[in-house]
C-alpha cells in the first residue's frame, strides 16, 4: 500500500497528508475514523473562507482523496495545509448537527446554530416553528385576559370582607407576586444554564411559562406576525425600556383623563376623590414595574460587555469576533454595539435606582406607622398617601420586623434570573454555585420566616425549595451517565422536574378553588 498511500491510521487517529504520519484525535468536540476528522453532533465550527479555495473546501478534498484505495489519486490534493477549526459546544446539542460542514437542524442557523432561520422565533433557548396568525391574537389575548384581570382586581377590590383585615386586592397580589416571581427565576436559569441538557419535559414547561411571566416577547415574536420586523438582542433592549416607559405613561394619561372629566362635572376641586383616583393609578404602575423588573435586568445585562463570546477560527488565533450571547448574530466589535452597551451602562442607574426607591418608600412607610403605633396596615389604609398605598404589597404580607423582605426577593430574583448571564464556563461549578445561592435565600427564609399569613409562607418556601432543586437537577445533568441507565434516568428526572415546577403554581389554584368551594 505505501505505493500509494500510507498504512492507515488506528482508531481516535488522522493524518492531513496521504504519505504523512497520524496524530492523536484532539477529542473535544471532534471524531476521528478513517484517517480524517469530524465534527461531532452537537458542536459547532466555522471554516476560513479565501473564494473557491476556501479551507474547508480543500480539506473535503483531502478526504475524497484518502477514500481513494488506488494511485489514481490527484498529487494537488493529497495534502491538506491549513488550519483545522476549533470545535465549540453547541447551546442546545440537538441544534448542531455536526459533520465537516458543520450543519445546523432544522430551525436553527448562524453561529453555534444558536439563531433562528426565518418563519421561526426563539423561546428560551429553543426555535419554534411560527403558528399561525389566529393562534397568536390567541396568545396575545390570554397575555391581555391576565393583565387585565391584576388590573381589576387592584382597582375593583379594594375592600376587605371584615374591619382591619386584609382586602382581596393584598392577598391576590401577595399570591401572583410569589408565582410570577419563582417562573421569572426559573426562565433565568434555563436560558443561562442552557449547555445543561434538561428533559424534554421541560420544553413542555416553557411553553406555560411565557404566560406567568407576562413577557410579550416571549410569547411569540413578531417577526411571526410580519416578517419584515426582526427581533433581536437590541429590539429586546429597547421593547423593555419602551414597556417600562409604557407603563408609566398609560396609567398617568388615565389619571389626568379621569381628573379632568371630574372638574368639567362637578366643576369643583375635591382633594379627596383625586387621591382616590390617584392610588390605583399608582398602584397598577408600581405593581406592573416591579413584574418586569427581572426581565428588564436581563434585557440590559445581555448587552453589557461580559456576555460576550469569542469564537476563534482555530486554536491560537488573534483577532477573534465576539459575539453576543443572548443573540449570536450580534457583533460585539462594533460601533453600534458600543452605543447599545452605553445605553446598557446607563440603564444600570435603573437596575440599582428602582429597587433603592422602593425600598425608601417602605422604610418611610414603616417608620411613620411605628410613630402612629399603628401595627395593623389594614387599620391605617384610609388615611395613607397616594405613594404609600401604591408600594403596600411590597411590605404588607410581611411581619413588622421584617418590613424589608421584598428588597431581600428582589436581590435572589436579580442574581438568579439576570446575574446567572454572567455564568459563561459552562461548568458543574457554575451550576453549583447558583444551587448554594438559592439555598442560602431558602435557609434565610426558614430562618426568619418573615411572611405572616401561613398559606403565602408555604407557597414561598415551596417555590425556593423547588428552585434549588432545579439547580441540584442541573448539576447531575452534567454527570456522565451510564448508557444503559441514561434514558431511563432522563424520563423520570424530566418526570420530577415537570411534576415539582408545577407544584407551585397549582398549590395556589387549589387554594383559589377550596376558597372558592368553602
Amino acid at each position: 500500500m505505501a505505493g500509494f498511500r500510507a498504512c492507515r491510521c488506528l482508531e481516535n487517529y488522522f493524518r492531513l497528508d496521504r504519505f504523512g504520519s497520524c496524530t492523536a484525535c484532539p477529542g473535544h468536540g471532534v471524531e476521528c475514523s478513517n484517517d480524517t476528522l469530524r465534527l461531532s453532533h452537537g458542536f459547532y465550527w466555522s471554516w476560513t473562507s479565501n473564494g473557491s479555495n476556501s479551507q474547508k473546501y480543500l480539506y473535503k478534498l483531502l478526504i475524497a482523496n484518502l477514500a481513494i484505495k488506488s494511485d489514481s489519486y490527484l498529487s494537488e490534493s493529497m495534502k491538506y495545509v491549513g488550519r483545522v477549526p476549533k470545535a465549540y459546544k453547541c447551546l442546545r446539542q440537538d441544534s448542531c448537527l455536526g459533520g465537516i460542514d458543520s450543519e445546523c437542524a432544522e430551525g436553527y442557523a448562524g453561529p453555534l446554530c444558536a439563531n433562528c432561520q426565518s418563519g421561526f422565533y426563539k423561546r428560551m433557548i429553543a426555535c419554534h416553528k411560527c403558528p399561525s396568525k389566529k393562534l397568536v391574537a390567541i396568545q396575545f389575548g390570554v397575555l391581555g385576559f391576565i393583565v387585565l384581570v391584576i388590573i381589576l382586581v387592584i382597582v375593583k377590590s379594594e375592600k376587605s370582607s371584615k374591619p382591619g383585615r386584609r382586602t382581596i386586592a393584598d392577598i391576590f397580589l401577595a399570591h401572583v407576586k410569589i408565582v410570577i416571581g419563582f417562573y421569572q427565576v426559573l426562565a433565568g436559569l434555563l436560558q443561562a444554564f442552557s449547555y445543561v441538557k434538561w428533559p424534554s419535559e421541560v420544553s413542555v414547561l416553557e411553553s406555560y411559562i411565557r404566560f406567568v411571566q407576562l413577557n410579550v416577547l416571549q410569547i411569540v415574536s413578531p417577526s411571526c406576525v410580519e416578517e419584515s420586523f426582526q427581533v433581536n438582542a437590541y429590539s429586546h433592549f429597547v421593547f423593555t425600556l419602551a414597556g417600562n416607559f409604557l407603563i408609566v405613561i398609560v396609567p398617568l394619561f388615565w389619571y389626568l383623563a379621569r381628573v379632568t372629566w371630574m372638574k368639567i362635572k362637578q366643576n369643583q376641586h375635591d382633594e379627596s376623590r383625586i387621591i382616590e383616583i390617584k392610588k390605583p393609578c399608582l398602584k397598577i404602575t408600581a405593581f406592573l414595574l416591579f413584574v418586569a423588573y427581572p426581565s428588564t435586568c436581563v434585557n440590559i445585562f445581555q448587552i453589557l460587555p461580559l456576555s460576550c463570546h469569542k469564537l476563534c477560527l482555530f486554536e491560537g488565533a488573534t483577532n477573534c469576533p465576539s459575539f453576543l450571547r443572548a443573540d449570536y448574530s450580534i457583533l460585539c466589535d462594533t460601533d453600534a454595539h458600543r452605543k447599545y452597551t452605553w445605553a446598557a451602562y446607563a440603564s444600570l442607574s435603573y437596575v440599582i435606582g428602582f429597587p433603592l426607591f422602593l425600598a425608601y418608600i417602605v422604610w418611610k412607610t414603616h417608620l411613620q406607622s411605628q410613630r402612629s403605633n399603628r401595627f395593623s396596615i389594614a387599620d391605617e389604609r384610609g388615611s395613607m398617601e397616594a405613594v404609600a398605598f401604591a408600594i403596600l404589597f411590597l411590605h404588607e404580607n410581611y411581619s413588622p420586623s421584617c418590613w424589608y423582605w421584598e428588597s431581600v426577593e428582589m436581590v435572589r430574583k436579580v442574581i438568579l434570573s439576570a446575574g446567572v448571564i454572567f455564568a459563561g464556563s459552562e461548568s458543574r461549578t457554575q451550576v453549583g454555585i447558583a444551587a448554594m445561592i438559592s439555598a442560602a435565600f431558602a435557609m434565610l427564609h426558614g430562618r426568619f420566616r418573615p411572611i405572616t399569613d401561613r398559606f403565602e409562607d408555604y407557597l414561598q418556601m415551596t417555590s425556593l425549595l423547588v428552585t434549588s432543586f432545579n439547580l441540584g437537577i442541573g448539576v447531575l445533568l452534567k454527570v456522565p451517565s451510564d448508557e444503559a441507565t441514561g434514558g431511563r434516568d432522563n424520563v423520570g428526572l424530566g418526570i420530577l422536574l415537570f411534576v415539582t415546577n408545577a407544584l407551585v403554581i397549582n398549590i395556589l389554584l387549589g387554594e383559589i378553588i377550596k376558597d372558592i368551594i368553602f
